[in-house]
């Protein structure tokens, strides 16, 4: 039976699609994107420990054993909402203006805050630091934004100037996907502003677009969802390696079935899953604010992780919970004093609020 509530929550004027509640908008649109920033903030605790010469990662199992179950999909979801939520009818002006503003100058001024802090951190403020962090290093860290910037470019020049064939998007998106993978299992050299990661995130974000604007066939597909859990206990029972896209690509060309399989059914459950869940003021906040989230969060987790556990050397595993615990409650605090900051001026302006 169609989805009569998504669909009528939705009105086209022209071509381009805006979405509209009660409060004119999805929540669910909202609460995923909640719920995937917050999966990232768990994710990215590996990513701290791993920098932190003589941490125990080991002793943190329990928070890294559950990273394949949304590994696997939670990226490629969140190009998936950013394609569904964008529209590519607009004249050019207005999306190179969008585009400058809530994607490019967010990435420039970031990334560059994120290299001073991280020189000083390593004692290493001079312009070959610099030099090493943007162009010899194996990609930059905000790769979701260089990803998205080409993956809107890329949509958008395809459908205003060539084609407005979905067939024929879904052709080249695949193509550069298959690129980007084989690209990646060869030493090809530095991994220059994430392009690899960028071709094989565009097919997500034409995914998004495509559902958009085939509402009966995105409520149909969603019911493959329901298969997520049992395509993840099956490959988990059979020990066959749970591909990702994160900062790195996880998988080669034999990979890329189970792949696809993942992601989009991962996909699907997510948006099943928080179709359910309603309204959630708490999911919704962050799902509003998770550029910031995004763009903010390495650092203080990174500096609460190194100090918290120095001054609170966890022993046992009722310790180590509770030190876990501490660090994201206190990552939450910062945060949320970060998206107040940035709703200011001048401070919106690094986030596109103008």
């Amino acid at each position: 039976m169609m989805d009569s509530a998504l669909i009528n929550n939705i009105r086209f004027k022209g071509q381009e699609s805006h979405y509209i509640d009660k409060k004119d908008r999805l929540h669910w649109i909202d609460i995923m994107k909640g719920l995937l920033i917050l999966l990232l903030l768990i994710h990215h605790f590996g990513s701290v420990t791993r920098r932190l010469g003589g941490f125990p990662t080991q002793a943190f199992f329990f928070v890294y054993c559950w990273q394949d179950i949304y590994t696997c999909f939670f990226m490629q979801t969140f190009l998936f909402i950013s394609g569904f939520c964008s529209s590519f009818s607009i004249p050019i002006s207005v999306f190179i203006s969008k585009l400058i503003k809530q994607l490019i100058v967010p990435f420039v001024i970031f990334e560059f805050i994120i290299c001073i802090v991280s020189s000083a951190l390593n004692s290493e403020v001079s312009v070959k630091a610099f030099y090493n962090y943007w162009i010899e290093s194996n990609g930059t860290h905000l790769w979701f934004l260089n990803a998205l910037i080409f993956s809107k470019s890329f949509i958008y020049i395809i459908t205003r100037f060539l084609t407005k064939s979905i067939s024929f998007l879904y052709l080249m998106s695949i193509l550069l996907f298959v690129v980007a993978i084989i690209a990646n299992s060869f030493d090809i050299g530095y991994n220059f502003l994430c392009i690899r990661n960028s071709f094989a995130s565009a097919l997500f974000v034409v995914i998004g677009y495509h559902f958009k604007n085939d509402l009966k066939l995105f409520v149909k597909l969603q019911r493959l969802g329901y298969l997520f859990p049992y395509i993840l206990l099956f490959l988990l029972m059979f020990n066959i390696p749970i591909p990702m896209l994160t900062a790195s690509i996880g998988f080669g060309i034999k990979g890329i079935p189970v792949f696809l399989v993942t992601s989009f059914c991962g996909t699907m459950a997510c948006v099943l899953l928080c179709k359910c869940i309603k309204e959630n003021r708490f999911l919704e906040y962050w799902g509003r604010n998770s550029l910031v989230v995004y763009c903010t969060h390495f650092i203080p987790l990174f500096l609460t992780i190194k100090y918290l556990y120095v001054l609170l050397s966890p022993g046992d595993l009722i310790q180590r919970i509770i030190f876990v615990v501490t660090v994201y409650v206190i990552e939450l605090i910062i945060l949320y004093l970060f998206t107040i900051l940035f709703s200011y001026k001048p401070f919106k302006y690094a986030i596109g609020n103008y």
